[in-house]
């Protein structure tokens, strides 16, 4: 057993007393570790859901749906990842769970189980799935869910358009590969995604993302495998507006494909970017009246590409550069909008008068203490 104010550990155990159990809901840290129980009745899981924090009781293989429901009444994480398999009834019980709940243990599950937790309020983890179930239904539920299915190896377009339906945040950051139409199809979620191991991203999915969304509230999509777009995929991309678009894995981008975004409306991670040019840099800030643009990898630029960036109309631009000429503080102080220069280390001590000038501006707290006293910069 170990106890500190943050978490108490039960090891060794592999069941409960009452009088432990009643005990446990007391415990005034922040978790309650017990991996080692095998079973928990009914009466123990009432008494341990009263537990404000996060509950974890990996050990168990098996859970009936009167247990769960007892379960339930816990607000906050609850895991449960030794479960091998779950029943119909347990996943009827644990939709109605409004906390965060991990069931990662589960590597497949029947088509009505899964539908069943498809309809889960809140968080809901479930990426020791490598493939989905087939003939399942998808079902249109609130924007407030998240759901993880980062162990997904394949999605066929039957499986893709069915878990688009679900709404809500959707994380498939295992899936590196699927077919034209499965992406397609995928890409019609109404809902925030995360499909980060993905590492090509065809047209027709491009399309999909541009024209095929029915959105009810901001979204953001994360592509951060993707290494290069072609011109057909940019095309698309440079199409879409009122999303955020995360795409740090590429390094290098050059005219010809920043040109197509142009007339992209939202917000734009490219942090893996190395070095901008003139004509890129312009491309990019061209449609940048009320979103951002992230250019977190570049560690310098010359002074004619801080001079497009003076040209940003609005919204917001983060550069990663660690140092910062005179001419190119300058140049910066004058676009409109919010600046962010947390790495800048290297400035002398007129282009940091001139950055002064510059409001909103964020800086690393060494160069916020080198600011004047009252200049515009400050917001202390």
């Amino acid at each position: 057993m170990k106890e500190n104010k943050d978490y108490f550990e039960l090891t060794g155990v592999h069941q409960l007393d009452d009088a432990f159990a009643s005990n446990l809901a007391n415990f005034s840290g922040r978790k309650i570790l017990l991996n080692d129980l095998q079973t928990l009745s009914e009466n123990h899981a009432k008494l341990i859901a009263d537990f404000p924090g996060h509950i974890e009781l990996n050990g168990l293989i098996h859970i009936d749906s009167g247990t769960a429901k007892k379960l339930t009444k816990h607000k906050r994480i609850l895991r449960l990842n030794g479960l091998k398999e779950i029943s119909n009834s347990t996943a009827k019980v644990f939709r109605e769970f409004e906390g965060f709940l991990g069931l990662n243990g589960l590597e497949t599950i029947s088509s009505d189980a899964f539908e069943h937790l498809l309809s889960f309020k809140n968080k809901l983890s479930l990426n020791g799935l490598k493939t989905l179930p087939d003939g399942f239904q998808g079902r249109e539920k609130p924007q407030n869910r998240h759901l993880k299915l980062n162990g997904l190896r394949e999605i066929t377009k039957e499986g893709a358009r069915e878990l688009a339906k679900t709404g809500g945040s959707l994380e498939l950051d295992g899936l590196k590969n699927a077919s034209q139409k499965a992406l397609f199809n995928l890409f019609m979620h109404n809902g925030t995604m995360s499909l980060n191991s993905l590492s090509t991203l065809p047209p027709l999915a491009a399309q999909s993302i541009a024209e095929n969304r029915s959105r009810v509230c901001y979204e953001t999509i994360c592509l951060n495998g993707i290494t290069a777009l072609s011109e057909q995929t940019a095309q698309y991309l440079g199409k879409a507006e009122d999303i955020g678009l995360n795409l740090d894995g590429i390094t290098t981008m050059d005219a010809s494909i920043a040109i197509h975004f142009n007339e992209f409306i939202g917000d734009l991670n490219l942090n893996g970017l190395q070095e901008i040019d003139e004509k890129t840099a312009g491309y990019l800030i061209a449609k940048q009246t009320g979103y951002g643009l992230s250019l977190g990898g570049l560690r310098k630029i010359d002074d004619q590409v801080a001079k497009v960036f003076s040209n940003m109309a609005a919204g917001s631009l983060k550069l990663g550069i660690a140092s910062l000429s005179d001419q190119g503080a300058s140049y910066l102080s004058k676009m409109q909008g919010h600046l962010s220069l947390i790495e800048l280390k290297e400035i002398s001590e007129k282009g940091l008068q001139l950055l002064s000038q510059k409001h909103p501006l964020h800086l690393s707290a060494e160069l916020f203490d080198r600011l004047p006293t009252k200049c515009p910069a400050r917001w202390d």
